[in-house]
């Protein structure tokens, strides 16, 4: 029994609070090795975030592969995946603004003597994001002067050296260029610690202080938390959070002081610029006035409250300039959104099945309500920037128009979206119309309002708790459908809330179009349901068509084949599966390029003879982009490789593959057996993407109602 308390004990232990106690002399000459001992806040916190490492798409592409599209084309613009703040579902582009401003504190620049302000809508993750910052860096380990009341850096002792003492001792360390960085941004030494060193008044002696590894911590010191009116006091929390991160929620509620009171956050003007705050002391004198503050400085706010304070301010610049002001948009990519929702229904204790594309009808209005309908400059309709945002592959030109025929508004099967008036990636070059450009053209006011991840976790929370306590129900579970139906009615019902701003009333009422029923068969559907097929028809594909990728591959090399002696002028080809010569198929060729928009001779043409050239020339591209030393991956020319041919092999083989499903889901009753075996087959496979036979039901039925197999969808 007592072995096994001991056991218990040793598992329950928790770590100390001060790593390590250590002679001053000892942390200097440590700092030749271990300079990082002398870190800023900043430069802690940027260590903490990056020791934590980031996302690996390897990882990712075994258990959330929906997601890894959207990681890459993060990847691909240069934005880091941060494991630290991975939970925070859509955050990335946010992160790396926050990073960009921490790394330029950490090398000293003027940040070191700003605040950062993040200033978002109800539940775009202000909190959320700010509790992952101090997560960061709780239980991290700074080293601070023993017994000091804001554990400041014991570089800040150095201050009280002469010129000469301090050159003296750079010299006997080998420290000379790094101390005198440090001393660049070290504080004045506050008096506790001063007066440690004077102890012996006779001859006063730095030697004697002691040095701590202080573990940091929001229950003792390094991390703290301040809001208006919540009792503790600005300049306390400041005490607490400094050698660390200071958060601040609605830090700018209060515009005005009291009568006769100062203005609580006017202690912010000299813990931004100077990096000090007043001792508190009772005390008038040069020793007891300031303290030495190093904390990064994180306050959070509304756009409404930061507008009314900043109008209150008789000289606003006094906070403008010592402030970064960082707009949280709310998150845009679908994947990260559905994501959100299921690290929501993991710690839900009982949950109902829910049909794979159930998550996603209400991400896609989530997301919808957030961009911008129109972006300046672009005919991209919200849909397509909507895939593109979410990493989708859809090579587009910058004079792209709805119109035009780039797009078809039928063409949602593949997934596939260049044609005839869209470059390939090899022809665009610069013309090329990039997810950048798509974020640049919104601007960054996109995503500042829509429905907020607080109301959206509550709908799919509340209709979980509706398919759990249905009477009579024989299935616990949610079909897409039904989650379409509960979206319709919850935004009735936020319609109806009083006190709605203009903003939150448009966006509800842009909501209920994207949900509206269609009229009729016949009609277009709305937003959401459009997706909502064009995703049931694909897996209806995938379902019915298992071998798509290797049946795709062989109409590619068939048609490479056929086109490349076309081009030159042969009238026949060797065809290994004939194991002879046998005549060019130029039907089978006007097929595939009628498909991709090429109707005249001269394009067909002009296309055939440039094929194997454009093969070329991503071959050289991709070998330019790496160094003479550097090893290049091997590179497979694909169905794939080239955009529009990719589109029109898809067409090509969507068109066979609807034939065969329109025959086994309206003719059941006229299939053989090898026929009926098939069908079978697929609809386990169907069945096997995560749907309950409930589920199954209503999206078969619901395919069969619409006849999805055609590409009206």
């Amino acid at each position: 029994m007592s072995t096994e308390k001991h056991e218990l004990d040793e598992l329950l232990k928790l770590p100390p609070l001060v790593e390590e106690t250590m002679p001053f002399s000892k942390f200097l000459q440590q700092l030749k090795e271990h300079p990082e001992r002398a870190d800023t806040a900043a430069a802690l916190l940027v260590r903490a975030i990056k020791s934590r490492g980031e996302v690996s798409i390897e990882e990712a592409e075994k258990t959330s592969p929906e997601q890894v599209p959207y990681l890459k084309m993060l990847k691909a613009q240069g934005i880091p995946l941060y494991l630290a703040f991975q939970h925070v579902r859509g955050s990335q582009r946010t992160v790396t603004r926050i990073m960009k401003f921490l790394e330029a504190a950490a090398q000293n620049g003027y940040q070191l003597r700003q605040m950062i302000t993040i200033i978002g809508g109800p539940g775009c993750g202000k909190t959320f994001l700010a509790d992952a910052l101090k997560a960061c860096i709780e239980g991290e380990i700074a080293y601070a002067v023993k017994g000091c009341p804001v554990n400041e850096n014991p570089i800040n002792l150095l201050k009280l050296l002469s010129p000469g003492q301090l050159k003296a001792l750079a010299d006997k360390l080998e420290i000379g260029e790094l101390l005198t960085d440090l001393l660049k941004v070290a504080g004045e030494p506050c008096a506790h610690c001063w007066k440690q060193a004077m102890k012996d008044e006779q001859s006063p002696n730095l030697g004697p202080v002691e040095v701590v590894a202080l573990r940091l911590s929001s229950r003792h010191a390094g991390i703290s938390a301040w809001m208006p009116g919540q009792g503790c006091s600005l300049k306390a929390a400041l005490r607490q959070g400094s050698r660390g991160i200071v958060d601040m929620p609605e830090a700018f509620s209060v515009a005005k002081p009291a009568p006769g009171k100062t203005l609580e956050l006017d202690a912010l003007l000299d813990a931004t610029e100077a990096r000090r705050l007043t001792s508190g002391s009772d005390e008038c004198s040069d020793s007891h006035g300031y303290l030495a503050l190093d904390a990064v400085l994180l306050a959070q706010s509304n756009n409404g409250a930061w507008k009314d304070f900043i109008d209150a301010q008789k000289d606003p610049s006094r906070f403008t300039r010592r402030n970064r002001i960082l707009a949280i948009p709310y998150n845009t990519s679908v994947s990260e959104e559905i994501q959100a929702y299921r690290d929501f229904l993991s710690i839900m204790k009982a949950r109902p099945h829910l049909d794979p594309l159930a998550l996603r009808v209400a991400a896609t209005l989530a997301v919808a309500s957030r961009m911008k309908p129109d972006i300046r400059d672009s005919n991209v309709p919200l849909d397509l920037r909507m895939r593109i945002y979410d990493g989708e592959n859809i090579p587009l030109h910058k004079g792209f128009s709805r119109l035009s025929p780039s797009f078809s508004e039928t063409d949602r099967w593949s997934g596939a979206a260049g044609a005839s008036g869209t470059k390939t990636s090899a022809e665009a070059g610069n013309d090329a119309l990039t997810v950048a450009d798509l974020w640049e053209k919104a601007g960054e006011d996109e995503a500042m309002i829509g429905l907020n991840m607080g109301l959206m976790l509550s709908a799919v929370s509340q209709v979980s708790e509706l398919a759990l306590s249905a009477k009579g129900a024989k299935h616990r579970c949610v079909a897409a459908m039904s989650m379409l139906g509960y979206l319709r009615a919850r935004i009735e019902i936020e319609l109806k809330t009083p006190g709605l701003t203009r903003e939150d009333k448009e966006n509800l009422e842009r909501c209920r179009e994207h949900l509206a029923e269609p009229r009729s068969h016949d009609a277009s559907a709305n937003f959401v349901e459009k997706e909502y097929r064009r995703l049931l028809r694909a897996q209806f594909v995938g379902a019915f068509s298992p071998d798509y990728e290797k049946r795709a591959g062989e109409i590619f090399e068939k048609y490479r084949l056929h086109a490349t002696a076309a081009a030159v002028g042969e009238a026949k080809v060797f065809d290994k599966s004939f194991n002879r010569k046998i005549d060019v198929d130029t039907a089978f060729l006007e097929g595939i390029e009628k498909l991709m928009g090429k109707t005249s001779e001269d394009e067909r043409n002009r296309f055939r003879r440039g094929l194997e050239s454009q093969f070329t020339n991503l071959l050289t591209e991709h070998a330019a982009q790496h160094g003479e030393h550097e090893k290049c991956p091997d590179v497979q020319i694909t169905w794939r490789t080239l955009p529009e041919l990719e589109k029109a092999i898809s067409r090509h083989l969507d068109g066979e593959i609807a034939k065969v499903v329109e025959r086994m889901l309206t003719d059941e009753l006229q299939l053989d057996e090898a026929e009926k075996v098939l069908r079978a087959a697929s609809l386990k496979r169907f069945d096997e993407l995560g749907y309950c036979p409930h589920c199954r039901e209503v999206a078969l039925a619901y395919f069969k109602e619409f006849k999805l197999w055609t590409n009206q969808a």
